[in-house]
């Protein structure tokens, strides 16, 4: 009976382990299968093509960010001088060294209908004169508009109102180019004055 059962265990032994073995290589196969799976996943095809697209992407955002940036910038203008038309009769002269509107490449005048939020209740009918009397060639835009107002000329007027009873603010900007470099004597003339309505 003893050898029987030494026997059967060894018959018994004998019939397991091939199934072991093949348990063992499926595994092992699959293993192999799942390194070559993520190892197909950091080829250089991928890892360009991750990269690419990864480009694009940052461009694109870093596009749009441009796009809201300059958007932002037309909107809130940061004034070089503020003039408030509030007073019954005003009158506001402003001389500009050409050389420093060479060298800040901007001058922004913005100009109100109320001063310490006292608003006029009356309209304001208001002119501005710019002047170059330098060497610069001046580009002159009204808010956000797009179109130049200067036209290469020297002196151009603009005659324009500011409404009653509602804060209200124009922003005229004011750009300085050319080639030949201004000297310190010579000048960027803004006057601006104004008249209030009757009504």
């Amino acid at each position: 009976m003893e050898e029987d059962k030494k026997k059967k265990k060894k018959t018994n032994k004998k019939k397991t382990t091939p199934v072991k073995k093949e348990v063992v290589k499926k595994r092992k196969n699959t293993k192999k299968k799942e390194i070559k799976k993520s190892n197909d996943l950091f080829t250089t095809e991928h890892i360009l093509l991750t990269v690419f697209i990864l480009l694009i992407v940052i461009v694109v955002v870093l596009g749009i960010m441009t796009y809201k940036a300059s958007k932002k910038v037309k909107k809130e203008h940061d004034a070089n001088i503020i003039i408030p038309l509030n007073q019954e009769r005003e009158d506001a002269n402003l001389s500009v060294n050409a050389k420093d509107l060479y060298e800040a490449g901007v001058y922004v005048v913005k100009i109100t209908n109320y001063k310490d939020n006292k608003i006029n209740k009356k309209d304001v009918n208001y002119t501005i004169t710019i002047g170059n009397n330098s060497d610069l060639e001046l580009k002159v835009y009204k808010n956000d508009l797009d179109q130049e107002l200067m036209n290469k000329e020297k002196a151009i007027e603009i005659s324009d109102k500011l409404v009653k009873n509602k804060k209200e603010k124009v922003y005229y900007t004011i750009i300085a180019g050319g080639k030949k470099k201004p000297s310190k004597n010579q000048k960027i003339g803004i006057r601006i004055s104004n008249e209030k309505e009757s009504s």
